[in-house]
């Protein structure tokens, strides 16, 4: 007894017929971008079939390159921009370093300079006591010429 097996083509078919495109909204998108394209049901349309989609498929390549070179170059910019301010603010940074090393300095100077300043301020006042209760006034240094 021979079971005759359906034929692999009708199976398809019949696959086809019985699935529900109207729930899958890419398999009915991807119908709607074919028939755009795909007008006639002909053999020679059939035979280009393939070869269109491998074009539209290199156009929209191409497209999205065009899109993500111009993505990239405009990230150059920035990057560009970002390097830009990095050697700014390193910059900056090293001037600011020198300030601070330079008003360091200038610290320790004036603290020195004003401790200098107090010391001749004492010395002064010392000197100037020491001249008062010690150096002869005028009535006190004509007895001391008469001597002479």
């Amino acid at each position: 007894m021979v079971v005759e097996q359906p034929h692999v083509l009708s199976k398809r078919l019949s696959k086809i017929l019985e699935a529900r495109f109207e729930n899958e909204q890419e398999t009915l998108e991807a119908l709607k971008q074919l028939s755009s394209f795909y007008k006639e049901n002909t053999l020679q349309a059939r035979r280009n079939l393939r070869s269109q989609i491998e074009k539209r498929s290199l156009d929209i390549n191409r497209d999205f390159l065009a899109s993500f070179l111009e993505v990239k170059e405009t990230f150059d910019l920035v990057y560009n921009d970002v390097e830009e301010m990095s050697k700014s603010i390193k910059e900056m940074t090293h001037r600011l370093q020198n300030s601070k090393t330079q008003t360091k300095q200038l610290l320790q100077q004036t603290n020195v300079l004003q401790g200098a300043k107090e010391r001749n301020a004492t010395e002064h006042e010392i000197s100037t006591a020491f001249l008062k209760n010690f150096q002869l006034v005028s009535t006190n240094l004509l007895p001391v010429q008469e001597r002479q």
